[in-house]
């Protein structure tokens, strides 16, 4: 007796690799979740990129004014704008450096100076906003004039 041939199904299962088509679905599935999910991604590097630099800030200013305090002096924190914008307290019309933050480059303060004078008080009281050049989002930092920061999570 003679063995039956082959039927087409029996030989792809044995066969190794993969088929043209089969690799299309597979690049076209990965395509189709790339574009659902990059834009996710920026947005999520952007509120991220927001509130690093909301508490970063935050800190800074909460420093100045311990610091007006506790020298009796007059303390400012200087915004330079740029990509990216710099904040550096100055103590006595003295840059300070050391006491610098680099804000990431896809955000923007609006106000570019913040005062404490020697009792630890704002001569500028107001709502500080940072806002996003990448993503539709902001944050809020508010100054009261006794100089008490706050962090407004938005």
């Amino acid at each position: 007796m003679s063995t039956p041939a082959p039927h087409h199904w029996q030989s792809r299962a044995t066969s190794k690799g993969v088929t043209l088509i089969e690799l299309l679905v597979v690049m076209v599935v990965a395509g189709i979740l790339a574009t659902v999910a990059i834009p996710s991604f920026i947005d999520i590097k952007g509120n991220n990129d927001l509130t690093v630099a909301q508490e970063e800030f935050g800190q800074l200013l909460r420093k100045a004014r311990v610091l007006a305090r506790g020298r009796n002096a007059f303390v400012e924190v200087v915004l330079t704008q740029g990509t990216p914008a710099t904040a550096t307290l100055t103590l006595s019309s003295a840059p300070d450096p050391e006491q610098s933050i680099t804000l990431p480059a896809s955000v923007s303060v609006a106000t570019t100076t913040f005062a404490f004078d020697s009792a630890g008080n704002s001569t500028g009281a107001g709502t500080t906003v940072l806002s996003s050049n990448t993503i539709s989002a902001t944050r809020t930092l508010n100054i009261s004039a006794l100089g008490a920061i706050e962090i407004i999570r938005n």
